[in-house]
């Protein structure tokens, strides 16, 4: 089975204004009587940036190399999910060649902590040879607390294949063609109350990262990802909903068979 570690590579252009639609509310102030437990905070989360730094990552690549552009983007510590299992990003990227050709990508969503530490972005992609596939990349955010880094990516392209679109017809001399729209979905978690603002810039964001798992620094959303006994890749986005943790999203990807090797 062919999968996003093969190949990767580019995407088309998405414009600032769309991305900006999905930019969660502005700061507020709060107040309070004395004594009273202090309110959640408001999101200061931005799914709009994050999703341009998917954008800008996916541009990097067309222009500069697949694996040029996964080294120069890559957050301390990230991780690639390979389906040899998650892997250390820094030395599966060591000394590896860019591949001649790249494949296409795009965001659909985006998973946010409240504070915006933390994000997840879920897209497809299109093989140059035009077969289709899913990726999911985590980003943290950076000590300017602005850009943002990936810090985990896994993908793979469908199997089976979905079958091919049909064939648009030609238009006409008088059609006038309107080109379609990439719509993004962001989504924030809930604020915790009196948990951790981003701070200023170049202060310690504080992410919580290992071998298997990401939390934003407010703790309102958390990434996790292993291999199950089959062989399938899965990772779980988790977010803070009304006080609880609920699972917000899921990718799995089943293990190869020996007909997809």
């Amino acid at each position: 089975m062919t999968n996003r570690f093969s190949v990767r590579g580019a995407l088309f252009a998405a414009t600032l204004a769309l991305l900006a639609g999905i930019a969660a509310p502005a700061e507020a102030q709060f107040r309070r009587p004395r004594g009273e437990e202090p309110p959640p905070l408001p999101a200061s989360a931005e799914p709009g940036r994050v999703a341009a730094a998917d954008f800008a990552f996916a541009k990097q690549a067309r222009e500069e190399g697949l694996w040029t552009a996964f080294r120069a983007t890559m957050h301390t510590g990230a991780v690639i999910h390979t389906p040899g299992g998650p892997s250390d990003a820094a030395q599966f990227l060591e000394g590896r060649a860019d591949p001649a050709e790249s494949l296409v990508w795009a965001p659909s969503e985006v998973w946010s902590s409240c504070d915006g530490t933390l994000a997840a972005t879920i897209g497809r992609f299109t093989n140059p040879d035009g077969t289709v596939g899913s990726y999911i990349t985590v980003w943290a955010l950076q000590e300017d607390r602005r850009s943002y880094r990936w810090a985990y990516d896994m993908g793979a392209t469908d199997d089976p294949q979905p079958p091919p679109p049909a064939p648009e017809p030609e238009p006409g001399p008088d059609t006038i063609v309107i080109e379609e729209l990439v719509t993004i979905n962001g989504h924030v978690a809930d604020c915790p109350a009196g948990a951790p603002r981003r701070g200023r810039p170049g202060e310690s964001l504080q992410l919580a990262m290992d071998a298997s798992s990401v939390r934003a620094t407010d703790d309102s959303l958390r990434v996790s990802w292993g291999d199950e006994a089959d062989g399938a890749r899965v990772a779980r986005v988790d977010w803070l909903q009304d006080g609880e943790w609920v699972e917000a999203y899921r990718m799995t990807i089943p293990g190869r068979s020996e007909a997809s090797e």
